[in-house]
C-alpha cells in the first residue's frame, strides 16, 4: 500500500501548561497522527503527555538543546478520521509551548514508525541519517532560532514551513521516499540552533488476495485457467 500525506498544522501559545487545537486526519484508512511537542525552558518543565481524539499517544525520548528548547516526538497509529482534538500535556506553565502535526495515510497500524532519530546543531545545514526501506516514507521534524528561513534539500519536499511569532521560533516538516539509508537535511539562512527528530514510516501491507474461484489466498492469487 502507497503512504499518503493527509494534513499537516502547527500550533502555540503563551505561558500555558497545555497546547491544543483541532487537527483533521483524513478519512482515508490505515491513519497515523504525528506531533513533535517544544518547550522553551531547557529541561525545566516536562513534555509529559499527548492525546488525539482523547487517546493517548506513543513518545518517544524527549532531547534538548543547549538553547533552552526541548522537544518530544508522540505518534498514534488507527487515529480517528477527520477533526478530533490534538493536545499535549506540560508539567507547568512557565514557558511558550509548540508542536507540529502531521497525518499519513496507508500505514502500518502495528510498527507505524522506526528508526526515530533526535538530532541537534549549531550549523546552517541540519541533517538526520535515518535507516529505512523503499516504500516507505521518511519524515523529519524540525526547527531552529536564529535564522530567518529553512529550506528541505532535494528531494525532500516541505509541508509545514512555521514561523511563531510568540519567540521567533521557526518549524518545518519535510518528508522523503524511504530507501536503506536516509538522509534527510535542509539549508538555513544562517548558521543557527537546529533541533527535532526524523523517522522511517511503514507502509500498511496490500492485504491478502483471494482467488474467487478457489478460495486461496496470495499476494499474486490468479483465477485457474479455463
Amino acid at each position: 500500500m502507497t503512504i499518503t500525506y493527509e494534513n499537516s498544522a502547527a500550533f502555540e501559545s503563551d505561558f500555558a501548561s497545555s497546547l491544543s487545537g483541532s487537527f483533521n486526519a483524513g478519512t482515508n484508512s490505515d491513519r497515523l497522527v504525528v506531533v513533535l511537542a517544544l518547550t522553551d525552558r531547557a529541561g525545566a518543565t516536562t513534555i509529559s503527555s499527548a492525546t488525539y481524539g482523547g487517546v493517548a499517544m506513543t513518545a518517544h525520548t524527549a532531547s534538548n538543546h543547549a538553547s533552552g528548547y526541548d522537544f518530544r516526538l508522540f505518534y498514534l497509529a488507527g487515529a480517528a478520521s477527520g477533526s478530533n482534538t490534538l493536545a499535549v500535556t506540560y508539567s507547568d506553565g512557565n514557558m511558550k509551548p509548540k508542536m507540529l502535526a502531521g497525518a499519513w495515510s496507508g500505514v502500518d497500524q502495528t510498527t507505524p514508525v522506526s528508526g526515530l532519530t533526535n538530532g541537534t546543531g549549531s550549523t546552517s545545514t541540519p541533517s538526520w541519517m535515518v535507516t529505512s526501506a523503499t516504500g516507505e516514507l521518511v519524515a523529519q521534524f524540525g526547527g531552529q532560532i536564529g535564522a530567518t528561513s529553512a529550506s528541505p534539500g532535494s528531494p525532500a519536499v516541505e509541508r509545514i514551513d512555521q514561523q511563531f511569532g510568540t519567540t521567533g521560533f521557526y518549524g518545518w516538516l519535510w518528508e522523503e521516499d524511504g530507501a536503506a539509508s536516509v538522509t534527510i537535511n535542509g539549508t538555513l539562512s544562517g548558521v543557527a540552533e537546529w533541533f527535532g527528530t526524523a523517522f522511517s514510516i511503514k507502509a500498511a501491507s496490500a492485504g491478502l488476495v483471494v482467488n474467487p474461484l478457489t478460495g486461496i489466498g496470495g499476494s499474486a492469487a490468479r483465477p485457474l485457467a479455463g
